[in-house]
């Protein structure tokens, strides 16, 4: 399995948010999806709500504390921040 995270920035107009879609590179499957919505509230942030929606869908993907898990949660964050570099500085 090699997937790759592809992080869609859309929401319903009046939630602004950020979807976070986990696909294999290899099939174009679908694996697993996590999302940020804002609270009307809240100071939009772009890294921040990346950075929440791929933890989410990671952790349906690989959810134990095994060491098989461990890795491709890893595997997954590098390749998260290679991908946008600032999601790497911004604070949950």
């Amino acid at each position: 399995m090699s997937s790759t995270p592809v992080v869609v920035e859309s929401g319903p107009t009046h939630c602004p948010g950020t979807i976070c879609q986990l696909v294999d590179s290899d099939l174009g499957t679908l694996l697993s999806e996590g999302s940020a919505f804002l609270h009307p509230g809240d100071n939009f942030n772009r890294a921040l709500g990346r950075k929440i929606a791929a933890g989410r869908a990671i952790k349906l993907l690989a959810p134990t504390r095994s060491a098989a898990d461990r890795n491709t949660r890893g595997i997954l964050w590098e390749q998260l921040f290679k991908m946008s570099p600032k999601t790497q500085r911004a604070r949950v």
